[in-house]
């Protein structure tokens, strides 16, 4: 029984990493298309004159034509359907609405279009695209790895700087690293946006935004006046708090000595040394601004 259910949630849990890793690699590409240019002769043989990916939005292809029209298949290298649309073969001409006299023997007529111009959505994972009439006869068959499409694809880095590697767990503090490093980034990991790589040329991570770093004390400026402050401020506020603890303690002891004279001046010495530090770390918080910027004028202080 134990090794039936052992059995049980192995299989289980192979079956997430298998579905997790298949949506990963075949997710859609945001914001770039793939352009494709079909031919159509007369007998509608079609054949490919161009294809390319280029940033901007796809269509969807998703009307619902009963008759004259062409399947559109994007597929993986397992046959796996990724994206399935329809388009239009041809055209029929309408007659003319504004015409004195009106037209009463006019004939419709069949135009082939040519080109074809299709917008379709790019997939990390696409390994074909099939164009197939109304019968399920295969038209055209477009292999991508046949055309260079790597000058403009998109590249995704295995890590962003949060610490996100996909299919890896989501680390805790993700969120508040994207709204530091890629605040333009979307909400939702799973779209990539803070893996993508925009610079085609860069051998690097993605582009995060510029002037912050994310660190164990959060969001700071990496220029030098923004992250010595950045230090500065919480030196200051630590010392303030700390300061401030002592002088509620001291308080305490006083309010509670009972004319006791030994918890009486212990209460008053750390009240005055609450105090007194407070004071030395002002003191020494300006020191440190007004000899480093105005005596040894080094980046970073008093700005």
């Amino acid at each position: 029984m134990k090794i039936n259910k052992f059995l049980l949630f192995t299989g289980i849990f192979l079956l997430i990493l298998f579905v997790s890793k298949v949506v990963y690699s075949s997710q859609l590409v945001p914001d770039f298309r793939l352009n494709i240019i079909i031919n159509q002769a007369g007998d509608l043989t079609l054949t490919l004159n161009s294809i390319g990916l280029a940033e901007g939005p796809s269509v969807g292809y998703q009307l619902d034509y009963s008759t004259n029209y062409y399947v559109i298949k994007i597929v993986d290298k397992n046959n796996v359907d990724l994206f399935t649309g329809k388009t239009l073969k041809s055209a029929q001409t309408l007659p003319p609405e504004f015409v004195t006299p009106p037209v009463t023997n006019f004939t419709s007529e069949t135009i082939i279009l040519d080109p074809i111009n299709l917008y379709l959505p790019y997939f990390n994972d696409a390994t074909k695209v099939q164009i197939f009439d109304e019968n399920g006869t295969l038209k055209l068959e477009i292999n991508l790895a046949d055309h260079n499409l790597v000058g403009i694809k998109p590249r995704f880095a295995a890590c962003d700087l949060c610490g996100y590697c996909p299919p890896d767990k989501l680390p805790s503090n993700w969120e508040s690293c994207r709204q530091c490093l890629y605040p333009q980034a979307s909400t939702d990991p799973s779209t990539g946006d803070t893996l993508r790589i925009y610079d085609t040329t860069a051998q690097s991570g993605p582009t995060t935004f510029p002037g912050k770093s994310f660190t164990d004390i959060g969001c700071i400026g990496i220029a030098p006046s923004q992250s010595t402050q950045a230090v500065l401020n919480i030196i200051f506020s630590l010392a303030g708090g700390i300061a401030f603890l002592i002088l509620l303690y001291g308080a305490f002891v006083v309010a509670t000595s009972q004319a006791e004279p030994e918890k009486l001046i212990y209460g008053k010495r750390l009240v005055k040394g609450a105090v007194i530090g407070l004071m030395v770390t002002l003191l020494a918080v300006f020191f440190v601004n007004f000899i480093a910027s105005s005596i040894l004028r080094i980046p970073g202080f008093g700005s």
